[in-house]
């Protein structure tokens, strides 16, 4: 993020892109400190904190094959070395001024890791009207994580890895509420879907699991999870509207006393929306969905995808957060301007080494995309290609 905000796109906006971490008092806390400063990343925050003396910083060691075949994708070895100079703590966040780490704040993103302190820091933020977004990897067994994803205005997940998670959510709030649990949802569509195929119908489905889970469990509209498909691309959900009534309440007494889950898919001209109705006996919830959409970089040569999802987090943010801000006469949607600005930004870091060598600058946003909006509206509906899962 810090190496685009230049671009003309942002303007004068002088934003800041602040890290809260913590670590080790040796050469690689050092070296890491010395980098970040050099990618315009500012640490100034009180909550960018060293360890205590002695102390390692942790560090993975990733090894990319480079000797595969034509269509064949680099395979990643990831060696971790844990360090002792321990995360961020709930206790560290008390120990400064949160008006001073929230001062001028626009956005508030995490890792999901330092669960704890990232989950605090989140509800501080949500009373300052700050929005948050997490990135949800896998499942951590950590209540905190678990809260967090809930807080969080906004998820980024991959294809594979948050299912598992909320399946065991699910599980776990049913026991407690004293609820059913969901058959597996009978998938309905429209004539009016572009592609009918059933591979294709599949990825929808299930990327529509963690917005079918938030709308069960939480009255929150405006929801949005980003699900990336690696190689296909990546959906955003938009959760637009809910209404939880209490089963006993609802009209069709027969259907009532039995748990179902229906997904309705349709297409109104090129946007895709899913409306979701279910029942366990206890709640019944409705909920509706808009879906957008975007392949990858046309042309990429891929020679590692270390850092790929971090700099399409990267990238979606800064236009979401700095770009357009609301559809206009030339009809930029700001939601599908981010996540073709993310696209971009992911197939240009895929095509070097390591997570930033290939990164694009400013510059390079302006001499490959342009410099207003409409160009670079233009130009990613060129250079990126369809979502499809072949």
């Amino acid at each position: 993020m810090a190496l685009l905000r230049d671009a003309k796109l942002f303007g004068e906006k002088n934003i800041q892109i602040k890290l809260l971490t913590k670590v080790g008092d040796d050469s690689v806390g050092q070296q890491l400190t010395q980098e970040l400063e050099s990618f315009n990343v500012n640490i100034s925050s009180p909550l960018f904190l060293k360890g205590p003396p002695g102390s390692t910083t942790s560090f993975t060691t990733i090894i990319v094959s480079s000797n595969i075949g034509e269509h064949e994708q680099p395979t990643r070895t990831c060696l971790h070395t844990p360090g002792t100079c321990g995360n961020l703590t709930i206790e560290d966040a008390l120990s400064v001024d949160l008006d001073e780490v929230f001062h001028n704040v626009v956005h508030l993103h995490s890792d999901s890791r330092h669960a704890e302190c990232s989950l605090f820091l989140a509800k501080e933020a949500k009373k300052r009207g700050i929005s948050i977004s997490c990135d949800n990897e896998k499942d951590r067994s950590s209540k905190a994580l678990d809260e967090l994803i809930g807080v969080s205005d906004m998820l980024f997940t991959n294809s594979s890895c948050l299912i598992p998670h909320l399946e065991r959510l699910d599980s776990e709030l049913e026991t407690e509420r004293n609820r059913e649990s969901l058959p597996k949802p009978i998938v309905k569509t429209k004539d009016s879907i572009e592609t009918s195929d059933a591979a294709t119908l599949d990825v929808y489905s299930r990327s529509f699991t963690p917005s079918a889970f938030f709308s069960r469990w939480y009255l929150e509209p405006k929801k949005h999870v980003v699900v990336t498909h690696g190689e296909f691309g990546a959906l955003h959900f938009e959760t637009t509207k809910i209404s939880h009534v209490s089963s006993k309440d609802v009209q069709q007494e027969e259907r009532r006393r039995f748990a179902f889950n229906e997904i309705d898919m349709f297409q109104v001209g090129t946007m895709l929306h899913v409306r979701n109705s279910c029942n366990d006996t206890a709640v019944h919830c409705q909920s509706e969905h808009s879906v957008r959409q975007v392949g990858i970089l046309r042309g990429t040569h891929v020679v590692d995808t270390t850092g790929a999802g971090d700099a399409f987090i990267g990238g979606y943010l800064l236009a979401k957060l700095f770009g357009p801000s609301q559809p206009d006469d030339d009809d930029v949607d700001p939601i599908q301007f981010a996540l073709s600005f993310g696209a971009w930004v992911a197939g240009r870091k895929v095509a070097g080494p390591g997570p930033r060598s290939a990164l694009p600058k400013g510059k390079e946003v302006d001499e490959e995309l342009g410099n207003t909006k409409d160009a670079i509206q233009k130009a990613l509906v060129s250079k990126l290609s369809p979502f499809k899962c072949a």
